[in-house]
């Protein structure tokens, strides 16, 4: 189930990186034998001191090759041996890096496809889950998964593979104390991972979320700067962070534990195993214990590491559990919001809308609203009345319990984003210039140039660039802490205008800024007639007079202020 999960989510050039490096692993299993082999058939022939004394299958190569002499025989089995483990390890840089190159390829890709994942989903979906968990999922849990759980399935699939290529050569020389030990190796891990599953899951699952409240308190913690230092929240946020981040340490002390301790313990039983079997077989004489010795010791020198290995993977597989759940289930999200062209041309009718959140009485409704093209409406009422929520469902971004929005007398199918633009109270800005936040292109020479000076002049950005060294290169840093507050509204203003939308809201836009430049921006609206809507919230009167409708929302409906 893990594997087919895994497989579906890769592109096509991902699954051809997947088949290549799955050839790569093959060859070296099938050099690895060759190369094990060649070293056992060396050491073999050097203790038998001539060819009559040797394995039957030296003999038989010996005889085949037409050899006249053992010395010759034996320089030549050694240049193969040295020449099958240069191959080996040429094809293990190349198994690494191959493995390495796709662990990252997969890793960017399931990043940009998360994330492309999260921004076409409906913003019910942005109401479920925080900007934190989001955050982490993106940052901290893809590349989780990439190298602690789908590399890992690839670690444990080719180590699988090695593994049956080097008991493939155990049946060859049909050794009966190399089956026995390889037995008691499998029941050894078989027997330790049941025993400690349940654990990892547990420490796993509790691992997911205190990396949550990590990132919760370091992000909240970096934004809210200075009420941390104005109100001296520093002790409880150090002591929160402390706390987690002791629960961090110690869960993954014991992950580690957990994966170094079965190696150990087997390393101490292997001593016990060889010392014990010399003494009981001390009488067969030295040279048949050597042989039999270096068949087990070169054998097992390489796969106990793969069987380490696999009991690494797949403990790994159990501690990443419930995020590898998660995170393919957020991988698996389908597109929830279509792209199409809505065209608006005289007015759109909200009727009956009505809405409420869970677990709550109804927030509003019946709401009735027409809007016209020409429109300068304003609504105001108390805080928490729902003037922002009705603004969301006439976006679109909330789905009415009742009622419906009608365009050119049409019913709305999906939502009004292509003919909005949206001022929000806290708008969002990109850690980029003054221009490209206005403009959202790529290159200049995609910039509307008269639409973007329209709107420069009429939000008042252009007096504030003049006075920014006269450039809208200039680039605004991390949450617009370059900028005022009334100068962050003038550009998300100017951003609004830029689009061009039939639409545009502005939600408490203008209420950092001084009272000569909302005058101003508020009179030059009017005076434009720019036939379009424009839907004001606002607690201010003087915002109110320059609308032609006046509402305020009051019991959850909107009365018109006459």
């Amino acid at each position: 189930m893990i594997l087919k999960d895994v497989f579906n989510l890769l592109n096509a050039n991902l699954k051809s990186m997947l088949i290549i490096y799955f050839l790569i692993v093959i060859v070296f299993g099938i050099v690895e034998l060759v190369g094990i082999g060649s070293l056992v058939l060396f050491f073999n022939l050097l203790l038998s001191e001539n060819i009559e004394n040797s394995n039957a299958a030296l003999q038989k190569i010996y005889t085949y090759f037409q050899f006249n002499n053992f010395s010759d025989f034996l320089f030549l089995m050694g240049v193969f041996t040295i020449c099958s483990v240069i191959i080996r390890n040429l094809l293990l840089i190349l198994d690494s890096y191959y493995r390495t190159k796709f662990a990252y390829i997969l890793q960017a890709y399931l990043m940009q496809k998360i994330f492309n994942n999260y921004l076409n989903q409906n913003y019910s979906f942005f109401l479920k889950y925080s900007s934190n968990q989001l955050s982490k999922n993106i940052i901290e849990e893809i590349p989780a998964i990439t190298g602690r759980s789908i590399i890992t399935i690839l670690s444990i699939i080719c180590d699988s593979i090695i593994i049956f290529f080097l008991i493939s050569l155990i049946f060859i020389f049909e050794t009966k104390v190399i089956l026995i030990s390889l037995l008691l190796v499998t029941v050894y891990y078989f027997v330790f991972f049941q025993n400690i599953k349940k654990k990892i899951n547990f420490i796993g699952a509790k691992r997911f979320g205190v990396t949550e409240k990590i990132f919760e308190i370091i992000r909240e913690s970096i934004e809210g700067v200075k009420e941390v230092k104005i109100y001296n929240f520093l002790n409880l946020i150090e002591f929160k962070l402390s706390s987690f981040l002791k629960t961090y340490t110690r869960i993954f002390i014991k992950f580690n534990l957990f994966r170094i301790l079965p190696k150990q313990i087997l390393e101490i039983g292997i001593v016990f195993f060889v010392v014990v079997f010399i003494l009981s077989f001390y009488n067969t004489g030295v040279s048949k214990i050597i042989s039999t010795l270096t068949i087990l010791i070169l054998t097992l020198y390489r796969i106990l590491p793969r069987f380490d290995s696999c009991m690494h993977n797949f403990l790994s597989l159990k501690f990443d559990k419930k995020t590898f759940r998660i995170i393919i289930s957020h991988l698996k999200l389908t597109k929830k919001e279509n792209d199409y062209n809505l065209k608006f041309f005289k007015k759109i009718k909200i009727k009956s809308l009505a809405f409420g959140y869970k677990n709550e009485k109804n927030l509003l409704g019946p709401i009735n609203l027409d809007l016209t093209k020409g429109d300068i409406i304003g609504i105001t009422g108390k805080n928490g009345s729902g003037k922002s929520t009705l603004i969301e469902l006439i976006c679109g971004f909330l789905k009415p319990q009742k009622g419906n929005i009608f365009v050119d007398g049409q019913p709305l199918k999906h939502n009004l984003y292509t003919i909005i633009s949206y001022v929000t109270q806290k708008p969002f800005f990109f850690n980029s210039s003054i221009q490209e936040n206005i403009t959202f292109c790529k290159s200049k020479k995609e910039i509307r140039l008269n639409d973007y000076k329209f709107a420069l002049s009429l939000s008042g950005t252009k007096n504030f660039i003049n006075q920014k060294k006269g450039t809208d290169e200039l680039v605004i840093l991390d949450n617009a802490k370059n900028l005022s507050g009334g100068q962050r509204q003038k550009i998300a203003i100017a951003r609004a205008l830029y689009k061009n939308s039939d639409i545009i809201i502005l939600d408490e836009a203008t209420n950092a800024l001084d009272k000569k430049s909302e005058t101003e921006l508020f009179s030059n609206i009017k005076k434009m007639n720019l036939n379009k809507v424009f839907l004001i919230i606002s607690h201010s009167k003087d915002v109110l007079n320059f609308c032609n409708k006046k509402f305020i929302l009051k019991g959850g409906k909107l009365e018109e202020i006459k």
